[in-house]
């Protein structure tokens, strides 16, 4: 099925409270769906109008197509008010997507910040579900508060895969919580504790590794400076500006960056084509 254009309907058959304000839905969908890990769709309710969301579950179970939605507008706000077993229409796929192949053999450090973690988790989850595919795995995940950390339900499951580990942090501690207290970046500063252990002790040389992060702008900034100090590699950085994405198709042209319009070009880009591309 191929409904970029045209859209088919989704019927909700699962949702999860994330946090106060965004939620994961569960969609089915008439028909097989075909995807790359890092492209998005979007959705719609009729009468409102449309959101471009990426696609957090990945194509190696087709049960399901998994969206997280943050209620951010009219559109979003109206998604969060549907239940189970409502209907919403959906479009795509649209965008790039990562380059699975020829992260084969690769390490994998994943950065997310907030809600730009379901931007990355179908690709964490598609190497995790071809184990044996890739090398050492981490995730490096921070959120302004505990409150504010998506997919809590996750997390013990991804830290039981061989050769996976994860490491959590927030900006702003509670009593509650017994993790890091920093902003994500520092997981990429060698003189932070608890840092990345896989480019620090993994693979110091950096020969066999790759980054993959999303998160707001800042975040996203911020991080390609620590990898910049540290002498990462540029072209084996790969970043999700999926945050930016609106029609899907070039035409409203609220992606456009210099002659890239993200929605077409990504919203997958290496680091040195961002640093082109002038994005920050």
């Amino acid at each position: 099925m191929n409904c970029e254009l045209e859209p088919t309907i989704a019927t909700i058959s699962d949702i999860i409270q994330e946090t106060d304000s965004i939620r994961s839905f569960k969609l089915k969908l008439d028909g097989d769906f075909d995807y790359n890990p890092g492209q998005f769709c979007i959705v719609g309710i009729p009468g409102v109008g449309e959101s471009a969301i990426s696609i957090n579950s990945t194509p190696t179970r087709r049960e399901f197509i998994n969206l997280t939605i943050a209620n951010v507008g009219a559109v979003t706000e109206k998604i969060h008010k549907l239940t189970v077993g409502d209907q919403i229409t959906f479009r795509g796929p649209f965008g790039n997507g990562f380059p699975v192949d020829s992260l084969k053999g690769m390490n994998i450090s994943y950065m997310a910040g907030g809600v730009g973690l379901p931007a990355i988790s179908n690709i964490m989850q598609y190497t995790m579900d071809k184990r044996s595919d890739y090398g050492e795995m981490e995730l490096l995940y921070g959120a302004r508060t505990p409150k504010d950390i998506v997919f809590k339900d996750k997390f013990e499951g991804w830290e039981q895969v061989s050769g996976f580990s994860v490491k959590l942090t927030v900006d702003n501690g509670d009593p509650s919580w017994n993790g890091d207290v920093a902003v994500v970046p520092k997981y990429y500063d060698k003189e932070f504790a608890n840092r990345s252990k896989l480019l620090f002790d993994v693979d110091p040389s950096f020969s066999k590794t790759a980054v993959i992060a999303s998160g707001p702008p800042v975040m996203i900034y911020f991080t390609l400076k620590a990898l910049e100090k540290i002498g990462f590699p540029l072209n084996k950085t790969f970043v999700s500006l999926e945050a930016r994405m609106n029609c899907g198709v070039g035409k409203c042209g609220r992606c456009n960056v210099g002659r890239h319009y993200i929605c077409q070009d990504g919203p997958v880009f290496t680091a040195d084509q961002v640093a082109e591309m002038q994005v920050f």
